[in-house]
Parts: C-alpha cells; structure tokens; sequence
C-alpha cells in the first residue's frame, strides 16, 4: 500500500556462488544539499551554509541527472536521497523537507526506487518521507552517550542530531510507520 510493487522491488540484481547467495541493488546518489548544522570531527562530507557545496540541488537539476543517466544506459534500480542536515528549528526545514519529497517523486516517475537518508526527522517528516520512499535509513553512528559526550570525541565540537537517543528513537519510529529501514554502526 506504499505505492510500491513487490516487483518492482524484486529487481535487484543477484550473484550466485557456490555457498551464498548475494543480492544487491544498483543505486545512485543524489545530495539535495551538503549543508549540515552538526560538525563532526570526521566528516568532509558538511558544508557549511554560506560554502558553494552548500548550495541545494533543485528537483528540475535531479531530474535531468537521473533522466542522463538512464540514458546512457545505466543499471540503476534505487536512487539514494543522501544530504546533510538542515537544523530542525530553522526556517528552511520545510523547503528543505520539500526538495527531498520532490527528488522522490521524480525518482519514482522514472520507475526508480527512492531510498532517503536524510537525518532524524519529526513524525510527520518520516511519515510524509516514508509514503514517498521505497525505504529509508540513518546510521546510527555508535550507541554510546560516553562516546557522544566525551569533550575530546568526535562530536565535541557540536553535532546534536548524532545523539544516540534521538538516532535509536528514529528507528523505533520508522517501525511503528512499518517503514522498511537500514542502520549501521561507524
């Protein structure tokens, strides 16, 4: 009921050994921004706002990324929705929300399948980002508050939405929408 058909899902790719049997999904990544307010120690991924890689993608830029690379031929079945993250008090949320809805949307019009990951999220984003995708995901980083709070860790210099609480709650939440969903730890 998610708008997705079973197989439309079932396309994936399959290699067989002897052993196991391994199935994967070709994908491309679309950035509708690299603008994140969290400033891990890590990362080279972040822009800051302001910074030309912070500029957003537009849906129309996306469209015609995604349209390009069918046309060559691509093997491409999903189309990852990775961004940085937009400060949930900030007036640009919603744009921001919207860009990410309208890339699914144009994803799923050229008969791909739109897999986002885009931060933590309210419950009405993850259910309106839900209905849109074939799947989301977060990673969960690690699960340690010493880690996270640790004055000389990776996310010393301010990095809010990494808070392994807020993360957990974000996969409880996509389970109680019955959202299929990925993590992982760094």
């Amino acid at each position: 009921s998610r708008g997705f058909s079973a197989a439309a899902v079932a396309v994936a790719a399959t290699v067989a050994t002897p052993d196991r049997l391994v199935t994967y999904s070709p994908s491309y990544t679309v950035v509708p921004t690299f603008e994140c307010f969290n400033a891990c120690a890590y990362c080279n991924f972040r822009a800051r706002r302001g910074e030309p890689r912070a500029k957003w993608l537009t849906t129309d830029s996306a469209r015609r990324s995604l349209e390009a690379l069918l046309a060559r031929g691509a093997d491409v079945r999903e189309v990852l929705v990775l961004g940085g993250e937009v400060h949930p008090g900030s007036r640009r949320r919603a744009a921001w929300l919207e860009l990410a809805l309208g890339i699914c949307e144009v994803s799923r019009s050229l008969g791909l399948l739109p897999h986002t990951n885009v931060g933590p999220l309210t419950r009405e984003e993850m259910a309106r980002l839900g209905a849109a995708s074939a799947s989301m995901g977060l990673m969960l980083e690690q699960v340690s508050d010493r880690i996270y709070r640790a004055r000389d860790g990776p996310y010393a210099r301010g990095a809010p939405s990494k808070d392994p609480a807020l993360r957990l709650r974000q996969l409880d939440m996509a389970g109680e929408f019955r959202i299929p969903f990925t993590t992982g730890i760094l």
